[in-house]
């Protein structure tokens, strides 16, 4: 006797539905697990897995409970957007404000008491000043009618002959030739919906929308939301080994892409809740929507499921790679189609012009939206849900003859054809190059993923953001900026990823005759290539469109080609430190933190385009390669230890974090200034607030990293406390402080007089003293210069940099070093002396152990220098 009967369809249904639901919620859990297990596992411990206890995991579950509200909410009011600019494009009566139109009224009722009053006096200065009255309120009205939501977005001769139209019909017609509405709308209601004999413009532009939504969800599930479109689940493969029947397996996984389908729930729920709420639905518009979901999802889920069946019994898994990018690539296209609809205007024409000639009743994917036609509720309801079944039925019957002499093929996985022996063994100079590139042309989906996404972004923002097309060809700047940030997303997807793309065969890489770090090295100088490729080839068609293109344009060109090489390396030495190459989920092997890191850097790059000075352009450049620099001499640190899980290189402070922290220095003061001065802040309170907030928060944010990190003896490395065994320590450093900021004093009085033999620099010097000669600005940049700088700049560059270069280079390299990148953030008048200063506060630094020398001679210096120039 069988004690374990077979599952019926229902414990099969639930069997299958129930894991991949559980398997979609550990997927996100596991993003909270690694993010807690990376900030409570203490420094160099073994990297362990430990079961969440059910306390965590109700946690967890109860946090996407609470996340689910917002991103609904969210959907819900773009939604609500769109609907609300379809209802003002086709209803034929127009919307107008109705505070507008309350308004309108009331003078239209004067100027017919006026006129009656004109006719009944006979007088000809009456009817003059009912002529100028009447001519007051038509200008007031098309002044009104101009601002109004539903010609926002028109272009210029459209919205001039709809707002002429509109004033004369509201002449003839009064306030009845149009609908009222709010002015500002955030959920829409039914006052937007048409009239019943106005409705089938706007229920066909809904149709046309479910159907482009539906293609666009069925390629993002046979896309880029599988992992592999040739490979089946393991638990359909396990349930398929029972005597359970195909058909009942077939409809557990349309179930399964019904139910568990974030994609899905989160576009077509909301749009479908807030159109039934505007055909006048009430509250029933929920429960109806969720419904109308279902069914809208069954049957696409079925299609799915077909299209599914058949690609995987007919094709082999090395064709599907390449049927997946098309998916993926199709994907990305009717994405961008659907944001231009719902937010590009001249998009939204198009789609309002051709949705008044669509079929609406011809496609199962389209007749949710016969929901909102009034009166034919009941029927459309009968309709979907007939539709839906139909589907369900039609494709787990066909699946299930499609695999009736066996379950999906898998033996085929590497069936293939024996080429032909080449004439000539393959040449050695692409070498691990070649690897890559030989990868990018067998995954096409990596392809697109890696290489279409770009493309796709600059579509998307020029498409979305209509403006910034106006402002590239009237200022060359944005369009290098745009071309520069093409390259940063294609570094994001493309050289952080160096190391995870050899994935479990990375110990071969160990086993070639070359340095594993020469290796990675050239496998960047791939992606920093195609990134330099991308920049240009993106400037050269924006630059077609510049009205006028500046001589200034070649620098802007310079720039952002050089900046897509540096952040080349830079991203993938991020990446590379931040890599768990261990890790069996290649999407959790790199930190999330370190992508958002690389953004943050490679977004302080773009602030370099728009400065005016071109040394201020070369000295963020010139940060950018020494950090580059930097970091991959942390990542020859780190090369030892990628594999072993359980050892680590001891915490310290690098050149790296030095550099980091400078360069954000450097832009976020800058960035801060020209927001003050847009505040209309005088120029002297701007700059040390500036300064001041600047270094506060990098030193803040360093010091709390470090601590994160566990760096030993944090204060004494900093240069914050003692070296032990010194006798006096303070009093010392005080001493050498004092005698260094007058030495170096002197040296900025000779050079001081030496300015004034130069006519160029004479008027340079005449420009800072007139810029700081003002009373209140006198005493705010003697703040910034005495106090503000000293503290500042002496932590990070000192402190940080270098301490960092000391543990790198010998003593003479760390202290000319530090000095060369100390000068560079400095303007070019004051290069020679900065760099003297840099020296100077190194090496007092060193001697003393304590930041209070350094920080006393950089005072002292700049004391001087400041009563020199202003006496």
């Amino acid at each position: 006797m069988n004690e374990h009967p077979t599952p019926g369809m229902l414990r099969a249904l639930a069997l299958m539905v129930g894991l991949s639901a559980r398997a979609w919620v550990n997927r996100i859990a596991a993003g909270f697990a690694a993010k807690r297990a990376a900030r409570t596992k203490p420094s160099g411990t073994p990297a362990t897995v430990r079961r969440p206890t059910p306390g965590k995991r109700r946690f967890r579950i109860a946090i996407a409970v609470l996340m689910l509200p917002l991103f609904l909410w969210q959907g819900v009011v773009v939604a609500g957007m769109f609907i609300t600019r379809m209802a003002d494009r086709l209803d034929p009566v127009p919307h107008l404000n109705r505070d507008f139109l309350a308004t309108y009224g009331e003078k239209m009722q004067e100027l017919s008491a006026m006129r009656a009053e004109a006719e009944s006096h006979a007088n000809p200065e009456w009817t003059r000043w009912y002529g100028q009255c009447h001519e007051r309120v038509s200008e007031w009205t098309i002044a009104s009618l101009r601002t109004e939501r539903a010609v926002r977005d028109l272009p210029e001769p459209e919205r001039e002959a709809w707002v002429a139209e509109l004033a004369a019909r509201l002449e003839h017609e009064g306030v009845s030739a149009a609908r009222p509405v709010a002015r500002l709308i955030l959920l829409p209601g039914p006052e937007l919906w048409p009239a019943k004999t106005d409705q089938s413009d706007l229920v066909r532009a809904m149709a046309l929308f479910y159907l482009l939504l539906a293609v666009m969800l069925l390629c993002i599930s046979l896309g880029s939301a599988i992992q592999d479109l040739g490979q089946v689940e393991g638990h359909t493969l396990w349930l398929a080994s029972l005597p359970t029947p195909a058909t009942t397996l077939f409809l557990a996984k349309i179930l399964e892409y019904t139910l568990v389908n974030a994609f899905l729930w989160l576009t077509a729920l909301p749009l479908t809740a807030v159109m039934l709420g505007c055909a006048g639905w009430g509250w029933w518009s929920i429960p109806v929507a969720i419904a109308a979901t279902c069914a809208f999802g069954a049957t696409l889920s079925s299609l799915r499921l077909g299209i599914e069946t058949l690609l995987r019994m007919r094709f082999p898994p090395g064709s599907l790679k390449n049927l997946q990018a098309l998916f993926t690539l199709g994907s990305l296209g009717m994405m961008l189609v659907i944001y231009g609809v719902m937010f590009a205007p001249r998009f939204t024409g198009y789609f309002c012009a051709y949705a008044r000639r669509f079929p609406a009743e011809w496609n199962p994917l389209s007749l949710t939206a016969e929901l909102a036609r009034n009166g034919s509720g009941f029927a459309s309801t009968v309709i979907i849900a007939a539709t839906a079944a139909a589907a369900i039925a039609a494709a787990v019957t066909g699946c299930a003859w499609a695999v009736r002499g066996g379950f999906l093929i898998q033996a085929n996985a590497f069936v293939g054809k024996r080429a032909a022996a080449p004439s000539a063994p393959a040449g050695r100079a692409l070498s691990i190059l070649g690897k890559d590139l030989l990868l990018l042309r067998r995954d096409r989906n990596f392809l697109v993923q890696t290489l279409a996404l770009p493309a796709f972004m600059v579509g998307l923002q020029l498409v979305v953001n209509q403006d910034m097309a106006s402002g590239i060809a009237h200022d060359f700047r944005h369009g290098a900026t745009l071309a520069y940030g093409v390259a940063a997303y294609l570094l994001v997807n493309t050289a952080m990823g160096v190391l995870n793309l050899e994935g479990g065969a990375l110990w071969l890489l160990y086993t070639a005759p070359q340095p594993l770090e020469r290796l990675l090295m050239r496998k960047t100088c791939l992606w920093a290539g195609i990134a330099a490729g991308y920049a240009a080839v993106t400037m050269a068609i924006l630059a077609w469109f510049v009205t006028d293109l500046p001589a200034t344009a070649i620098e802007d060109i310079l720039l952002v080609l050089a900046g897509a090489v540096v952040y080349a390396f830079i991203g993938a030495g991020i990446g590379i430190l931040a890599s768990d190459p261990l890790e069996q989920n290649p999407k959790r092997r790199i930190n999330v933190a370190a992508v958002y890191l690389f953004m943050m850097l490679s977004a302080m790059y773009a602030h370099a385009i728009y400065q005016p000075s071109g040394f201020a352009k070369l000295a963020q450049l010139a940060l950018s390669a020494l950090l580059a620099f930097a970091l991959w001499q942390k990542v020859r640190d780190r090369i030892p230890y990628l594999l072993d899980p359980t050892a680590a290189p001891p915490p310290t402070i690098s050149v790296s974090d030095g550099m980091i922290a400078t360069l954000a220095f450097f832009v976020l003061q800058g960035v801060l200034t020209l927001l003050l001065l847009q505040a209309q802040l005088p120029i002297g309170p701007a700059v040390t607030i500036a300064y001041g907030a600047a270094g506060l928060s990098v030193a803040s944010f360093c010091m709390y990293l470090f601590w994160r990190l566990k760096i030993p003896d944090l204060g004494r490395m900093v240069g914050l406390r003692a070296r032990a065994g010194m006798r006096a320590p303070y009093a010392r450093a005080i001493g050498i402080g004092v005698v260094g900021g007058a030495l170096t004093g002197g040296c900025a009085a000779l050079y001081l007089g030496l300015i004034d033999r130069v006519p160029a620099l004479h008027a340079l010097r005449a420009e800072v003293v007139e810029l700081t000669g003002s009373g209140d600005g006198r005493w705010w940049f003697a703040g910034l210069a005495v106090v503000a700088a000293p503290l500042c700049e002496e932590f990070i560059f000192r402190g940080l940099l270098f301490s960092g270069l000391r543990r790198t280079v010998p003593l003479a390299w760390a202290v000319f070093g530090s000095a060369a990148i100390f000068a560079l953030v400095h303007p070019p008048m004051s290069v020679i002396p900065v760099f003297c200063l840099g020296v100077a506060t190194a090496l007092a630094y060193h001697v003393s152990g304590l930041l209070v020398a350094s920080i006393l001679v950089h005072a002292i210096y700049n004391a001087i220098v400041l009563a020199l120039q202003l006496h």
